[in-house]
């Protein structure tokens, strides 16, 4: 998961330190990928091949070990530590990346972000966005899930109350979701917008997931 500054602007790491203190909770809370996730992913595979992807923000590990069922090999990291010795546990190597500030290396066949460039402020997204550009290798994919709805907001919504009533040592973590403009997009040749220095053409497949009603918290501007 990554990070996005508090709603006082304080220390900016609220996000973060949200989903390191509580990634019991929230392995705990959620599922393993819903359809809707699988299909997506099943898309990514189809693109990559048995190529190497770069996933940004792997929480526990579930996309990550669906995708290298489908053939590609990925290499996963988190901004949050106790997610990344989460993945260790499980047997993989993972690695501890800040996507607003740690070099992504590469070049990959693909850079995969699902759910977690939401998690950046507007003006950070740009930044990130083109770096994670910068790291697909020409005629690879870049691919990300956004949350469809309008403004942005801070929720406890993913880190409340676990199921055993242990409140967890979090505080609101921040959802910035994207417009209703479009569902999903992919375009062979797709490339990042003021970049001249780019490895070559992309192929972009993104999608914007529905938010059930109960996890959306009031936006604002």
């Amino acid at each position: 998961m990554t990070i996005s500054s508090s709603p006082s602007g304080a220390s900016g790491d609220v996000t973060l330190d949200s989903y390191d203190a509580a990634a019991h909770v929230y392995l705990e809370q959620s599922v393993p990928p819903r359809p809707a996730v699988t299909a997506y992913l099943d898309a990514v595979a189809g693109l990559v091949g048995s190529g190497t992807v770069l996933e940004l923000g792997s929480g526990p590990g579930w996309d990550a070990d669906y995708l290298e069922s489908r053939g590609p090999r990925v290499l996963r990291t988190d901004g949050a530590p106790a997610f990344v010795q989460m993945v260790k546990a499980t047997g993989h190597h993972a690695r501890l990346l800040d996507v607003r500030v740690d070099d992504f290396g590469g070049p990959y066949d693909a850079v995969l972000a699902d759910a977690v460039l939401l998690h950046v402020t507007r003006e950070q997204f740009v930044d990130v966005l083109q770096r994670a550009r910068q790291a697909v290798a020409s005629g690879g994919v870049l691919a990300m899930t956004l949350k469809e709805g309008d403004g942005e907001a801070w929720t406890e919504a993913k880190l409340g109350t676990s199921p055993t009533g242990v409140a967890p040592q979090s505080a609101p973590h921040c959802w910035i979701p994207a417009g209703r403009s479009s569902r999903s997009s992919m375009s062979p040749g797709a490339s990042s917008p003021g970049s001249s220095s780019l490895p070559g053409p992309v192929r972009c497949l993104a999608s914007c997931l529905g938010v059930p009603s109960d996890d959306r918290p009031p936006a604002h501007s």
